[in-house]
């Protein structure tokens, strides 16, 4: 090719060399390569060049919707919820436009430069060497972590369709098996045909999202008027959450990364342009259409993806019709990869055509390579999905936006500058660039920040991300009416109750009131704001009338050393912990109102807001190195999180506990034994009740998190993480003072749950002996229980009897499912049973929800009769949505329910919960 006229300057002679020169390297391997080819690779060669030329436009144009729809797009509701109707659908439509000019950029630069086949060859003509190798590097890790992450996406989809409890790497390996398979095509014209499947079935998916969420919203009371939707951006919208909106949408539109590679493969390239314009056009329709009318429908409580803001049975559907996308979109990554690769490898020779056995089997040895590669990564980088949140911000945004206008002023301009067309063009590439550059700083501090938080010393999530905090309040605002409805139903019909018996009363004795004699209920007097306070008022001294003893009902109050005045002093000192008494408070009232009201939700929602935040802002200006000098700043925060965990566990207790818990138990394994002076009080000091009363506190809390520590691994399966043998043996913390159950039995539990969660590694003589030991010592502990001598208090003793037969039927569960000789579970039930005959009156069963699931879940007719006929009456009361025991419940009799089904299992309560996919937390 002969270099461009010289007239325009001295830059068009750079271009013509650029032009030259990748021609030149392109051409001189394969001229001296073909003149030492046979007949045959001369044949293969033809072949192999006219089997990789015939994509025409319109298969361009369903390859790059495979490329750049997938189930993204369902994020963009969510984007639409933090950016209001308005700014959604402007940046829709805008940055769709911004992303076919880019687009239209690059496909220009492949027609002046035809024997790019990738983008690295781009950055070759950019920077040379240097710039062929940090382009193949960029432009590979992002294939292969856009791979991988399809490949989680399949894990968890599956999961979610199946409910199975199988290993989750079971569920990746399966996915990566089908990611394989679907990536075997080396032309990308064959690939084109499964795009059809592709595109219908990410249609189908958010089709059935629409429906599904406009019936939810059309049956909820008010109808379509009842959605939250609004124009405009959330309140307090923070820059975090702007950014991370807007880099959702940015990368909804990116897919000019594999544009070069299927160009490549086009019989008229020049027919790019319909292509450009027919995708660019259906994104922004479907993008517009999706987030606006879903967002519209379900409103900010909308999730991410959007799929599960529908019913569990419509987010499973949904999630099988979107499997295609899932895993056809990630093979075209994987393809893409491959072709780079391989490519690359058999440079000039005929293998790369694949179309000889030798073709073949590399072809296939790369394309299992490369698949290996991204579901090693997805499985074992326990960030991955922050990590491609930064490449995507960091690579996406360069290649789809910013580096095409750089291309255009090095690669395309042509003449002067000052010459119309190319001031109009450099003013659109400017823009284009700006728009890309932002996206790329700030989608990488919007992904960094996300990193901090997840390993931010501890922090629960949301408190450290503006996203996440958005949605755990949503997620609590969903959670707080699905309980009001519940309790509703308890309630009305204790209501009709009530009522049907007033109106037998009035029946038989008339009243002696006339109605003008009737009282006018008070108006109230002085201003909201006084009003508001002595609400307040009211509510602490509720939570500690009435929700302290529901949390706490075996607690033992020491008045000579200042009783509760720890607490009163906490709660009046920080307004996180105040606004999270207030919350309990106003939910327990609410819960037990005979009517329920939107003002109501209000005031509770508010408080727990207000709770959030505040402790949000604690724990992200804490200094943990400090704490053993500022015990009170300590305190706050771990008395906070104890706050946070009795909300959920007084919701259920089925899940979200455990975010806040791990934030707790990460925060103290960071700290040393030095900051667990457990009597550090001088009785000589002025500050001497101050002192004690943080220490008590310190007992506690401390208290309070052993006991969460020992008995959460039921649900999860895990061993306790504290060091509760150093506490409890050393009599540093009395369990029963706080919970009701001596240290021994709590120390025994703690150890069984221990050999729980390593049971499967253990031989089976050495966990037989560990067992045998455990029976002996918690036996133990119920000879302390019944000897009217010993130092526990009566109701002390019922509650250790009562968490020691529960244990033994636990260590005969773990017994039997290691196929240890051991006494049969179900018949170590009736020891539970007496236990229970035996309770003092006093004692309330709603604060034993761990022997109750443990016991009744493993019960046999006629056992079950009694527990259940337990749980009938618990639950006949509207304290009882206060509490978790209708969680109890629910496990127990789906226990009950799959051992008719399966009687060969044992169905204990942590097999149950696993088949329920929750993790309740029995306290």
């Amino acid at each position: 090719m002969s270099h461009p006229k010289t007239t325009n300057g001295s830059d068009i002679i750079v271009e013509g060399e650029k032009q030259d020169e990748i021609q030149r390297q392109a051409s001189f391997g394969e001229a001296t390569a073909q003149m030492f080819q046979t007949d045959l690779e001369k044949e293969k060669t033809i072949q192999g060049t006219a089997h990789f030329h015939r994509l025409g436009w319109k298969r361009l144009t369903v390859i790059l919707i495979v490329q750049a729809i997938a189930l993204g797009s369902l994020s963009l509701p969510g984007a639409f919820a933090t950016l209001g109707m308005v700014a959604g659908v402007l940046l829709c439509i805008g940055i769709g436009l911004i992303a076919m000019y880019a687009s239209y950029m690059v496909g220009l630069v492949k027609l002046k430069y035809p024997d790019i086949d990738h983008y690295v060859d781009a950055g070759r003509l950019l920077m040379g060497g240097f710039g062929d190798k940090l382009f193949a590097v960029v432009f590979l890790g992002l294939l292969i972590l856009a791979t991988g992450s399809h490949c989680l996406t399949g894990t968890i989809a599956l999961v979610k369709i199946t409910g199975s409890s199988i290993c989750k790497l079971s569920f990746g390996v399966i996915s990566a098996v089908i990611l394989m398979i679907l990536a075997i095509p080396p032309s990308f014209t064959e690939i084109a045909i499964l795009g059809y499947i592709d595109f219908i079935s990410i249609i189908l998916a958010i089709g059935v999202v629409m429906i599904a969420t406009g019936i939810q919203r059309s049956d909820a009371p008010g109808g379509f008027y009842s959605s939250t939707w609004s124009a405009w951006p959330q309140e307090d919208l923070s820059f975090t959450q702007a950014l991370t909106a807007v880099s959702n949408i940015v990368f909804s539109y990116a897919f000019a990364a594999a544009q070069f590679s299927f160009m490549s493969e086009m019989h008229t390239p020049a027919d790019f342009t319909k292509s450009i314009i027919t995708l660019g056009l259906t994104e922004i329709v479907l993008y517009t259409i999706t987030g606006s009318v879903i967002y519209a429908f379900v409103g900010q409580e909308v999730q991410s993806p959007a799929l599960l803001s529908a019913s569990p049975l419509v987010s499973k559907v949904a999630f099988g019709i979107a499997l295609p996308v899932i895993y056809i979109s990630g093979s075209i990554n994987a393809t893409v990869a491959c072709r780079f690769i391989h490519g690359r490898l058999y440079q000039n020779t005929i293998t790369r055509f694949i179309n000889t056995r030798k073709g073949w089997i590399t072809w296939l040895a790369v394309v299992a390579f490369v698949i290996f590669l991204s579901w090693v990564i997805a499985e074992a980088i326990p960030f991955f999905s922050e990590l491609l949140g930064i490449c995507a911000a960091l690579f996406i945004s360069g290649f789809s936006f910013w580096i095409p206008p750089i291309m255009w002023f090095f690669l395309l301009k042509e003449g002067n500058w000052y010459d119309k067309r190319n001031v109009k063009r450099a003013a659109c590439n400017c823009i284009v660039f700006i728009v890309g550059f932002f996206v790329f700083i700030a989608g990488t501090y919007a992904s960094i920040d996300q990193i901090i938080a997840k390993f931010n010393g501890g922090s629960v999530e949301w408190m450290s991300n503006d996203k996440l905090m958005q949605e755990e309040l949503q997620r609590i605002k969903g959670a707080v009416k699905e309980n009001f409805r519940r309790v509703k139903t308890i309630q009305n019909r204790q209501l009709a109750r009530l009522t049907a018996e007033e109106t037998q009363a009035s029946r038989a004795k008339p009243s002696s009131q006339s109605p003008g004699d009737q009282v006018p209920n008070p108006t109230p007097v002085g201003s909201s704001t006084t009003n508001t306070i002595f609400k307040e008022a009211q509510y602490l001294v509720h939570y500690l009338d009435y929700i302290f003893p529901i949390q706490y009902a075996f607690y033992v109050d020491a008045p000579h050393q200042g009783g509760r005045g720890w607490l009163f002093f906490l709660l009046e000192r920080n307004a996180p912990l105040r606004n999270a008494a207030l919350t309990l408070s106003a939910f327990h009232q609410h819960t037990l109102s005979p009517y329920h009201t939107e003002s109501q939700e209000d005031e509770l929602l508010k408080y727990h807001t207000k709770a959030l935040q505040e402790l949000r802002h604690v724990v992200r200006h804490r200094d943990v190195g400090a704490s053993a000098d500022n015990i009170e700043e300590w305190l706050k925060f771990l008395a906070g999180g104890m706050f946070l965990i009795s909300f959920e566990v007084f919701q259920g207790g089925t899940n979200h506990w455990q975010a806040h818990f791990n934030a707790l138990v990460s925060v103290i394994q960071n700290l040393t034994s030095s900051d667990f002076d457990f009597d550090a009080s001088d009785p000589s000091s002025s500050d001497f009740d101050f002192q004690r009363g943080m220490n008590t506190a310190q007992k506690f809390l401390l208290s309070n998190l052993v006991w969460i520590d020992i008995l959460a691994p039921l649900a999860t399966g895990t061993a306790p993480k504290l060091p509760y043998h150093d506490w409890l043996n050393a009599g540093k913390i009395d369990m029963s003072r706080v919970m009701g159950c001596s240290n021994c039995i709590m120390i025994a539990i703690g150890d069984m749950m221990a050999l729980s969660s390593e049971a499967s590694t253990l031989e089976s003589d050495d966990l037989g002996i560990a067992i045998r030991g455990l029976e002996k010592r918690i036996m133990g502990g119920i000879d302390a229980a019944l000897d009217g001598a010993s130092s526990l208090t009566p109701t002390n003793r019922s509650v250790t009897h009562l968490f020691a037969t529960a244990a033994l039927v636990q260590l005969y569960t773990i017994a039997s499912e290691n196929g240890i000789t051991s006494p049969d579970p179900h018949t170590a039930v009736s020891r539970v049973i007496e236990a229970l005959n035996h309770l003092p009156p006093h004692i309330s069963l709603r604060a034993t929800p761990w022997p109750l699931c443990v016991a009744g879940s493993m019960a046999l007719p006629p056992n079950e009769q009694y527990f259940d006929d337990l749980f009938k009456k618990l639950m006949d009361n509207a304290e009882a949505g206060f509490t978790n025991c209708g969680t109890v419940y629910s496990v127990m009799k789906n226990a009950w329910k799959q051992r008719r089904r399966d009687p060969n299992k044992l169905w204990s309560a942590r097999q149950s919960m696993e088949d329920m996919c929750i993790y309740a937390l029995l306290i």
